[in-house]
């Protein structure tokens, strides 16, 4: 029996110690992956976490390791649903400095992104979005490398 084996990369959130602004994660991504080998790859809480000069690198290298019609999955914090449930007091003051400003020292929040500036990115690398969601205040998008 012959098998196909996909290689999927799960990006995981960095410590301080190993951001993307380090080289650190894309160190790790290429320790993991060649160009062009990924059949999937997701990122669904990676985003909000690397500056926003440096999102479109950052998924630019992601897309340069899938294969042609690979899977990209991204996710993260929408900050127009955000503001949107703050004005409405849809959330604490607590939850709401978790969300904006991230869990704690070692995880800083690094961009307030949507998902329409992220899409916007996915089309100037020539990504076929194929999917998009918002469930509150987070946003899910699966694309395709053409």
């Amino acid at each position: 029996m012959n098998k196909e084996l996909k290689l999927c990369l799960n990006v995981k959130v960095p410590t301080a110690d190993d951001s993307y602004q380090n080289i650190g994660l894309k160190k790790n991504i290429d320790f993991y992956s060649e160009p062009y080998e990924c059949d999937e790859i997701y990122s669904t809480d990676m985003l909000n976490y690397i500056n926003a000069d440096k999102l479109e690198n950052y998924i630019e290298h992601l897309v340069s390791k899938l294969k042609r019609g690979g899977l990209l999955r991204l996710g993260g914090n929408d900050y127009i649903e955000i503001s949107k449930m703050a004005i409405k007091q849809d959330f604490n003051v607590l939850e709401f400095n978790r969300i904006v400003f991230g869990d704690s020292l070692v995880r800083p929040i690094g961009s307030a992104i949507t998902l329409t500036f992220i899409t916007a990115i996915l089309a100037r690398l020539n990504v076929r979005v194929l999917m998009k969601r918002i469930n509150g205040y987070e946003f899910f998008i699966e694309a395709e490398r053409l």
